[in-house]
């Protein structure tokens, strides 16, 4: 964006400013736009302000940062709830497999835990929780 057109974007921006915070414009001032007629009063403390329709320099990449977050968190729900679903595979057969003469228990205090093929299962019960740990895992 040129020189000019960032200071004229930057003096609209501080008009529009000074508008919505009720300062004095100056009707004169060159470029000046026309002040919208407040069509809602100012919101009560705590209430939500009326959302403006801006664009900026800064438009396209927010877009871009907004979409990459809502995928993100598309991502996150489908990979929690794939989690979720192998959580429940376990557990489901830990407990098959202490109705048999597996020998997996729990100790005293109720945690189940085991090793299985270079890995160490433990689970809480009470907590639901469940760990992997495989040997060449790092703490």
């Amino acid at each position: 964006m040129g020189r000019k057109r960032k200071e004229a974007v930057a003096a609209a921006e501080s008009q529009v400013s000074d508008n919505l915070l009720g300062r004095e414009v100056d009707p004169n001032q060159a470029d000046a736009p026309e002040p919208e007629p407040e069509s809602e009063p100012d919101p009560e403390a705590g209430e939500q302000l009326m959302l403006l329709d801006v664009e900026s320099e800064f438009a396209r990449p927010l877009k871009a940062a907004a979409r990459k977050y809502k995928k993100s968190m598309a991502a996150r729900k489908a990979a929690l709830a794939e989690e979720v679903e192998a959580k429940k595979s376990i557990l489901d057969l830990v407990k098959e497999a202490m109705a048999t003469e597996s020998g997996i228990r729990a100790d005293a205090e109720g945690v189940i835990q085991f090793a299985v093929d270079g890995m160490t299962i433990r689970i809480k019960p009470r907590d639901e929780l469940v760990k992997v740990k495989f040997e060449d895992d790092e703490e």
